[in-house]
This record gives structure tokens, sequence and C-alpha cells, in this order.
């Protein structure tokens, strides 16, 4: 009787090693996908951690090439005066005004949110009373 059980244990057991077999090629595969995926993430962290310090060596460029030219415009880069609008005459040595461009540019648009929004038109007409 032990024989004729024998090779149903056997296929059984086989069966047992052959789902085993497939079980370990799966959990592989999938330590396999995780180690490439780790990889993956370090290499990118790697190239942001370059790439930001790329970004930092560039702002720290173009903040000392970009202080000397606000230095003229105050501490908030606004103009050193508002009180005197844009004419165009040149204005007096030691006024406190840059010439450069881009505190120029400032200035009249300061001077321009100075002076309020246009009036309004009524879309009446004749004078209002």
């Amino acid at each position: 009787m032990e024989l004729a059980q024998a090779p149903a244990d056997l296929a059984q057991l086989q069966a047992e090693v052959g789902r085993l077999a497939a079980e370990l090629q799966e959990a592989t595969q999938e330590k396999v996908q995780a180690a490439q995926y780790g990889l993956a993430v370090l290499e990118e962290n790697g190239e942001l951690k370059q790439r930001c310090g790329e970004l930092e060596g560039q702002l720290d460029r173009l903040s000392s090439e970009l202080g000397p030219l606000l230095a003229p415009c105050g501490p908030w880069g606004e103009p050193p005066s508002v009180q005197q609008p844009f004419s165009g005459s040149p204005l007096p040595q030691g006024s406190g005004h840059s010439t450069s461009w881009s505190c120029t540019s400032r200035s009249l648009s300061t001077s321009v949110y100075a002076m309020g929004p246009p009036p309004r038109t009524s879309s009446r007409s004749g004078p209002r009373e």
C-alpha cells in the first residue's frame, strides 16, 4: 500500500517544488526591480544635488553682479526719491538718482504709480452735478 501512495506523494512534492521555484523566481525579479529603482533614484538624487549646486553658484554670481546695480536704487529696489517727477531735463548732480537704465525705468514706473490711476470717464455726456 505504501508503494501505491509513493507516486502520488512524489507528484505532490514535485508540484510543491515547482510552486516554490516560481515564487522564488518572482521574489528574485521583484528584488532586482527594486534594486534597479533604488539605483535610479540614487543617480537622480546625485544629478539633482549637482544641479542644485550649479544653480546656487549661478545665484551667488548673479547676486554679486546685481548688487552694485541695485545699490543706487535703495535697499528694496526702489529709487532713492520719488518726490521729483520725471521731466525731460537731466537731474542735478548729487541728487541721488542713478543714471542706469534699470533705476531710471524703476523711477518712471514708481512716479506713474505715485500719480494714481487715471480719472474715470463717465458714459453720460455733460458735466456732473
